[in-house]
């Protein structure tokens, strides 16, 4: 036989070998470091040999690739995945004990709670309750961040059994509690909200930083039974609670959203201030059937997200939420004054399911964990599990499932089953800040999918517990590994840092469960179960550093393009908010909202979930972005915190059909929505959000509106045959101004500096003006046509959008206008105008420009920056950026777009622009004296009438050589006495 010291281990695939004092291999590879356990070597009977020598590396052979003793298999995967072992501990007394709620504070300590019936349940010095109370209590307990001490544990309860089910710890450090107790003596605190046991009530406890005393303690409940299942505390501290209530007379707020019970079995959602005196909201949540929530999650804006599961056909549903037909499930989303729901949907299929979870990220997406025995369950195409692996044994069936919704609740991002072949059951869920699930709960199945470099990838117990990371799109499952041994575990909580270190807690009955070197109770005490809790590496790859995006950079003329930003499908509407820095963009086509950073022209987030997106206007005194949602009927209330970078989606408002244009008028506080097909107009008070009235009898074809800032009147264009606009001042109309013969209007613009309107048309090719006339406000002023080849009527631009930079250039000159052409004549399709004078300088000729296909209804300007964005395109769509300035750039004329999108830009004659004005001042007012009786009247208006259409000299007022409907208008506008 050859010696061991012969014996050599050669290495492909790997960059580099070591080994470190445990005589672990470690190979660095391109995928990173893979710790593998070195062979080692037995005789015939299982003992273990002498070795010869420390094995030595050189470059990738191993020279008497042993490690001495004799380890079972699992010993040697325990020793492989050694690395991912962060500490692991058992934590109990003599008696039971489990945990259900796990939080991490910021230092890295980890604290615990669960219930006990040990009364030798280690507590520490000057802890707030050392000794037990009753049959069991509650524990909180805060270990060190290396698991090695605890830095206070203290039992909490009363003389009966208590139970909690959830722990959150702030930043400083100080951990609130829920649950429920019946004891009378529950440690209460003066001046809590409620200090008198009901039945079995709820608890929410807080206590400071060092676990010696209660910052406060409450009870809530009403007569009956009441369970605090779910804990969730917002920015400020305030404390959201869910759970489930036998009460009739559970506290419920004025204004709640559901104030009265549904059933003999709800569930409820209750806020609680600061320092746990008074209510915030309080609600039922519920049908006529048994509900119970498990589970609640607060975002930035302080909605809150509640899961659970229901027996009732009539739990509140919302329209357009993702399911609405019967799930034993529903995730609901309440509005931050709990007086609302924001969205709320089933969930579920053929079988049995359990919502047990739910977590919500920074862009108001809701992830929800549980478990199902439903072949049906909604997953997605391409996600990691999409079928039900559960054939069913004879005893248990069911996967674990994850799902996460978008942000409007109305369909899911992704959906996936988790499991094996065996029962699986989801118990608890968080996710890290690149949108990874981690989850947790327990399994019976040997196939349960894990990870190969796992810390346990083989089952050790029956079940056993598990821990399972999904990546951002639940295609993949990153880290996957068994938790246990010999005998049964669950894993009721986790939470999960940025760096993938997940700590998992729940119960164990196996003297043998892993626990790592100096945890602060390595042995097993329990009878039958102790409480365990354990840190694991999952390998997150660091993040790479996101590139600073560059400025935008300043312009000294214009036009000057500044780029194109890439955003949704089909984009419409575009608002922006000068002061944050931010441009929004409706994508009609893609159901969302795109936010910009204009300071660097890059798309911070995706609103997700805003159905058939159209008109878009941003209330800058509320900060709340306005969503037209031309397919249902509705507007959808966007708010923005004071930053602008996190959002939350409002309930929708039902307004008319085809709602269109929308806009904010600062002077009433009102929004106004142009309901296309109905011929309407609904008014919505901008703070509370209710509707004021749905005005109608002035409008037809109503698509786009503006409000003046300075005046607070409101303009709609009627695109209809009347071809006017109406005048809005406050809920009322107060008059509407024909337009004439200036057909197809459509968009329009205001310069409330010179207190001017201008309306796009389409047929007419002109751009129509309405102001001030003969001491009279809101006056039809004339128009200006556009044509190419200087005046060519063959040629029209067809006008379809407008926007004016008002104060720009000199006070004379009336500020610069941007339009859109539309395709009505087959070209212009992807321009855009610059039109450098306005009306008091009676315009100029236009500088067409070239922009990302075809322009849609969205264009707006930047005041203080001076840029102009133009939204078009399909899939994608696309942003323009232009830069608008003073002065016109030396090369402007070379600049200047073809007239036909498949030749390139150039300068003939031919491609550009001329103007021709109406102007209805320079007509002589005595010139509709057609019968020369020195005065204008009706019988002038009816002679002109009469001769319409002929081109009679006495009645052609404007000598355009055809008698008209401007003739008729000069007249009727010059009558005298």
């Amino acid at each position: 036989n050859s010696p061991l010291s012969n014996v050599r281990l050669h290495v492909e695939g790997a960059e580099s070998l070591a080994l470190d004092d445990a005589n672990h291999l470690h190979l660095s590879t391109a995928l990173g470091d893979v710790p593998l356990p070195l062979p080692q070597p037995v005789d015939a009977n299982g003992a273990a040999l002498t070795l010869p020598a420390r094995p030595e590396i050189n470059g990738l052979e191993i020279v008497a690739p042993f490690a001495e003793g004799v380890s079972s298999p699992s010993d040697l995967v325990g020793a492989a995945a050694v690395d991912d072992l962060l500490f692991s501990s058992y934590l109990g007394g003599s008696d039971s004990e489990d945990s259900r709620g796990v939080a991490v504070d910021g230092a890295g300590s980890v604290y615990v709670t669960g219930r006990t019936n040990s009364a030798d349940f280690p507590t520490t010095p000057g802890a707030f309750d050392d000794s037990a109370n009753g049959s069991f209590d509650t524990y909180v307990a805060k270990l060190n961040p290396a698991g090695t001490a605890l830095e206070y544990a203290t039992y909490l309860g009363g003389a009966d059994d208590e139970a909690s089910y959830d722990l959150v710890v702030d930043q400083a450090g100080q951990a609130y509690v829920s649950g429920s107790t019946p004891s009378a003596d529950f440690p209460v605190t003066p001046g809590a909200y409620q200090t008198t046991i009901g039945g079995t009530d709820a608890f929410v406890t807080k206590l400071n930083a060092t676990g010696d005393g209660l910052l406060y303690s409450t009870l809530f409940g009403g007569s009956s039974t009441d369970q605090a299942y779910g804990l969730a505390v917002d920015e400020a501290g305030a404390v959201y609670l869910t759970g489930y209530t036998t009460s009739a007379d559970l506290p419920t707020t004025s204004g709640a959203f559901q104030p009265v019970a549904g059933g003999s079995n709800d569930s409820f959602v209750a806020k609680f201030n600061t320092d746990g005196s008074a209510l915030v909201y309080s609600t039922y949540l519920g049908g006529d059937g048994l509900d119970e929530a498990w589970d609640i999650a607060v975002d930035s804006a302080g909605s809150a997200y509640v899961t659970g599961n229901t027996e009732s056909a009539n739990f509140p549903v919302t329209p357009g939420a993702f399911q609405t037909g019967f799930g034993r499930l529903f995730v609901t989303k309440l509005n931050p004054g709990g007086s609302d729901l924001v969205y709320s949907t089933f969930l579920g299929g053929n079988g049995s399911d359990e919502a047990w979870a739910i977590a919500v990220d920074e862009a108001g997406q809701a992830f929800v964990a549980g478990d199902t025995t439903s072949t049906n369950f909604p997953t997605t195409p391409g996600a990691f599990q999409p079928t039900y692996h559960n054939g069913g044994s004879v005893t248990r069936e069911g996967d674990a499932f994850v799902v996460k919704f978008n942000a409007a609740g109305s369909d899911l991002i992704y959906g996936t089953y988790l499991g094996g072949t065996d029962h699986d059951l989801g118990f608890a869920l968080d996710i890290d800040s690149q949108g990874q699930a981690y989850v947790t709960g327990s399994t019976y199945s040997s196939d349960f999918p894990t990870t190969p470099t796992s810390f346990q990838p083989v089952r050790s117990g029956y079940p056993d517990a598990y821990l399972a990371k999904l990546n951002a799109v639940g295609s993949e499952l990153v880290y996957g590994t068994f938790l246990g041994g010999s005998r049964s575990e669950e894993g009721f909580a986790v939470v999960a840092d940025d760096l993938g270190q997940a700590i998992v807690s729940g119960r164990t009955s196996s003297p043998d469960f892993p626990t790592s070197d100096n945890a602060f109770d390595p042995t097993y005490g329990g009878s039958p179960e102790d409480a365990f809790v354990t840190q694991l590496a999952t390998g997150n790859e660091p993040e790479p550093p996101t590139p600073t995006p560059e400025p935008v950079p300043a312009h000294t003329c214009a036009p000057t393009a500044l780029g194109t930003i890439t955003v949704g499908n089909e984009p419409r509407g575009l608002a922006v908010d000068s002061l944050r820095e931010r441009v929004y963009i409706a994508n009609y086509g893609s159901n969302s909202v795109s936010v910009i950073d204009s300071r660097t022209n890059t798309v911070l987030q995706t609103i997700e979930g805003i159905t058939a997106a159209t008109g878009i206007s941003h209330d800058p005194q509320h900060n709340v972005i306005w969503v037209t949602n031309s397919s249902t009927n509705q507007v959808t209330p966007i708010q923005a915190n004071a930053e602008a970078t996190t959002f939350t989606v409002l309930p929708a408002i039902a307004v008319g059909e085809s709602p269109w244009g929308v806009t904010y008028d600062p002077v009433h506080d009102y929004i106004f929505v142009a309901n296309s097909l109905s011929d309407s107009v609904t008014v919505i008070d901008a703070a509370s959000r209710a509707v004021v009235t749905t005005l109608s009898g002035s409008f037809q074809r109503p698509f786009h509106l503006a409000a003046n800032p300075v005046t607070g009147k409101v303009y709609v264009v009627n695109s209809g045959p009347a071809n006017s606009v109406a005048v809005l001042e406050g809920a009322s109309v107060s008059r509407v101004v024909s337009l004439y013969d200036s057909q197809e209007p459509y968009g329009l613009a205001i310069d409330e500096t010179r207190n001017l309107v201008y309306i796009a048309t389409v047929k007419a090719h002109r751009i129509v003006v309405i102001g001030s006339a003969n001491g009279q406000p809101d006056q039809f002023l004339g128009w200006a046509a556009f044509n190419r080849g200087f005046g060519n009527p063959n040629r029209p631009v067809p006008m379809r959008m407008l926007a004016v930079n008002p104060t720009i250039g000199p006070a004379g000159d009336g500020g610069h206008l941007w339009a859109t052409t539309t395709t009505a004549d087959g070209s212009e399709a992807n321009q855009a105008l610059l039109i450098p004078k306005g009306w008091t300088s009676y315009f100029n000729q236009p500088f067409a420009q070239d922009v990302d296909a075809y322009p849609a209804d969205g264009i707006a300007i930047d005041r203080v920056t001076n840029r102009v964005y133009i939204a078009s395109g399909s899939a994608p769509g696309s942003v323009t950026v232009i830069g608008d300035h003073a002065t016109l750039c030396a090369d402007v004329w070379a600049k200047i777009a073809s007239d036909e999108p498949s030749q390139p830009s150039s300068d003939p004659d031919d491609a550009r622009i001329g103007v021709e004005i109406f102007r209805a001042e320079e007509i002589d007012a005595q010139a509709g004296d057609i019968n020369k009786d020195g005065k204008v009247n009706l019988l002038d208006l009816v002679t002109a009438a009469a001769l319409f259409g002929s081109d009679a000299p006495e009645a052609d007022v404007n000598q355009d050589g055809t008698v008209d409907v401007i003739d008729l208008t000069i007249i009727a506008g010059s009558f005298r006495p």
